[in-house]
């Protein structure tokens, strides 16, 4: 199997751009690639390349003080014997945590408030809305307007309500033929 250097030096620079770093290293600890120029063809320390076989191995995460910077490091086996070691500095990962947070927040928030408002409506269509009709439907028979029909339009309770107040109606109206 054949590595082209290229291709990794392009993933390199585009996953990690200007915050992290990303180096792949051969048996040695020679840097052969790195998203950091001045890196490159150089000996990672040695405790460090230990760490990083270490690592390697058991697939943990690294954290080394790495460039006077402290860093978080994961490590890949690569064929042909090569590591491939990308890390990103704790205060950057830090911030990038709390940035995800808040928009972590930020988005449960908005859920709430949209859920609110959805189940309001909905309460106020399939069950405010209607009693409010019913209720000014009763007040017009209280004042003696018995011509009043609520429209069924539906097959649940409220449609029953509304039909069991319409047949009620009905016995309360004198029909042509009663004298009072």
């Amino acid at each position: 199997a054949t590595i082209e250097p290229s291709v990794f030096q392009n993933i390199m620079d585009e996953t990690l751009g200007d915050t992290g770093i990303a180096m792949m290293l051969d048996t040695d600890g020679e840097i052969i690639l790195s998203n950091k120029a001045k890196l490159r063809n150089q000996f990672l320390p040695k405790f460090f390349f230990e760490k990083v076989t270490a690592s390697a191995q058991s697939h943990d995460l690294l954290e080394v003080h790495f460039n006077n910077i402290d860093m978080v490091f994961e490590v890949k086996s690569l064929p042909l014997n090569l590591f491939l070691v990308s890390g990103i500095s704790i205060d950057e990962l830090s911030k990038s945590s709390r940035d995800l947070s808040i928009i972590t927040i930020l988005t449960v928030v908005t859920m709430v408030i949209i859920a609110t408002f959805l189940t309001y409506f909905l309460i106020q269509k399939t069950i405010l809305g209607p009693i409010a009709r019913l209720d000014q439907a009763s007040k017009q028979v209280g004042d003696g307007q018995l011509t009043i029909r609520l429209p069924v339009k539906r097959n649940d309770e409220i449609g029953s309500l509304f039909s069991s107040f319409n047949r009620s109606i009905l016995i309360i109206k004198p029909s042509p033929n009663k004298k009072a």
